[in-house]
């Protein structure tokens, strides 16, 4: 896959996790509601999250670096963001599940991509 796909899936992602967080307090709380919404999921979700963002980008950059600064930025500029949002806030819990799951995601891609790289041995 050439590189301008990787980076377009990379960005997609982002621009998506933003959307979701533009998305009002009472909407989400709406949608937990209708879900059930155990103890500590939203947690679980932003590792998540951050798991498969931080893998984008590092598949993307070819830097597992690159790829956890630039997940983590977006993390951190979308929970100030959400402070913009009614209903929404702020989280240091939060930005320390988005840190955690860009860790594992970057990374993971990284030990994969450096797996296949190596040749075989016979």
């Amino acid at each position: 896959m050439g590189s301008r796909w990787k980076y377009a899936l990379a960005i997609g992602w982002t621009v998506s996790l933003l959307v979701i967080s533009s998305l009002p307090g009472a909407i989400t709380h709406e949608l937990e509601g209708s879900i059930g919404h155990p103890a500590h999921a939203d947690k679980v979700l932003h590792v998540i999250m951050f798991v498969v963002g931080s893998a984008l980008w590092t598949w993307a950059t070819g830097s597992p670096l690159r790829g956890f600064a630039i997940a983590l930025a977006a993390g951190v500029a979308k929970e100030f963001y959400q402070e913009l949002i009614p209903g929404r806030r702020f989280e240091l819990a939060d930005v320390l599940c988005d840190a955690t799951g860009s860790v594992v995601g970057s990374l993971c891609t990284f030990f994969y991509v450096q797996k296949r790289r190596r040749p075989t041995p016979r």
